[in-house]
């Protein structure tokens, strides 16, 4: 797990990694400029990715394309990101200019947040959304 987790910790190749994540392939150049080094730096870091697997190479004439190399470094990576970035979040969403909105994007069900959800409650309490939700169910 040592090995894996400095390879990711690597600001470079985190980047990249991150980079990666949408599913498509980039070149060593889109790669180097996304993660703000030079070209050889970024070869360097890839080389490494591609010994440990974290990457696949397909090569289109002279061109060389880097991604992901399975859903299994990708949920991982995602994984890490979610907790790596848990603080910040929750400390973003605490800001009291997001509370309002934080209300209408908590999701419940299919509604669009906590204040629908109420409403809906109240709805169905008062047998005003009953039959509607009857009806397409």
């Amino acid at each position: 797990m040592a090995r894996v987790a400095a390879l990711v910790a690597d600001p470079t190749r985190s980047r990249m990694l991150a980079y990666l994540l949408s599913g498509e392939y980039a070149s060593a150049g889109e790669l180097a400029q996304a993660a703000s080094v030079t070209p050889a730096t970024a070869s360097g870091h890839l080389g490494k990715l591609l010994d440990a697997r974290f990457v696949v190479c397909e090569t289109r004439g002279r061109h060389r394309y880097y991604r992901i190399a399975d859903a299994e470094v990708a949920h991982a990576l995602e994984a890490l990101a979610l907790v790596a970035e848990r603080d910040t979040h929750d400390r973003a969403w605490a800001h009291p200019d997001r509370q309002r909105l934080r209300l209408a994007r908590c999701c419940y069900g299919h509604w669009p947040g906590n204040s629908a959800w109420r409403c809906s409650t109240r709805c169905s309490a008062a047998g005003v959304c009953a039959r509607t939700l009857r009806a397409t169910s």
